[in-house]
């Protein structure tokens, strides 16, 4: 049996005539009945009665209906996937505690909603041992700070964060990390 049988069996069983299951494939209706006489006769089974101009499936008929349109979708996804990967998987992913907590749950939850066969399974840590641990292949990515230059890592900025200085209204003017550098900075 190839594709074209079970497409064929899906269109007479849907159908239910010779004719608009030839006009549904595009094919001539003595084409239809041809591939069903073969397939009976390569089963050894009825597959088909007709009652005046319907067909109508036997149990065995039935069976191979219901497995057809298994085998079909499984083509139709294989050849979609081919064309239009589906993300899916295992995605291990390090994150430092803040980026965790305050910049990765709604873009973890759109990836969840987008593709929901993608498993993510987050890290947290510092940048040096999530850096380490993508470097090991532990991590298939990791969001850090400074990532250093590496022949072995794509790098990509995803945010820049302003650095924001509250002081007291009368503390000095602060124009460079100079000016606070004997200063106790809560950070």
């Amino acid at each position: 049996m190839d594709i074209a049988d079970f497409r064929t069996i899906i269109a007479l069983v849907e159908t239910g005539t010779i004719t608009a299951a030839a006009n549904l494939l595009c094919r001539v209706p003595s084409a239809i009945t041809t591939r069903v006489q073969n397939l009976e006769s390569q089963l050894g089974t009825t597959l088909f009665v007709r009652s005046g101009r319907r067909f109508l499936p036997t149990n065995e008929g039935q069976v191979l209906y219901n497995n057809a349109l298994k085998i079909i979708e499984l083509v139709t996804l294989a050849e979609q996937q081919m064309v239009k990967p589906v993300p899916g998987g295992r995605f291990r992913l390090g994150a430092l505690d803040s980026m965790a907590a305050t910049r990765l749950p709604e873009p973890l939850a759109r990836l969840y909603q987008q593709h929901q066969s993608v498993k993510v399974e987050l890290v947290t840590g510092i940048s040096r041992t999530l850096l380490d641990a993508v470097l090991s292949h532990e991590l298939d990515a990791a969001f850090i700070a400074d990532a250093p230059a590496n022949d072995r890592l794509e790098r990509m900025v995803v945010y820049k964060e302003e650095l924001v200085i509250i002081a007291a209204a009368n503390f000095p003017q602060i124009r460079s990390a100079a000016d606070l550098a004997h200063t106790t900075l809560l950070v």
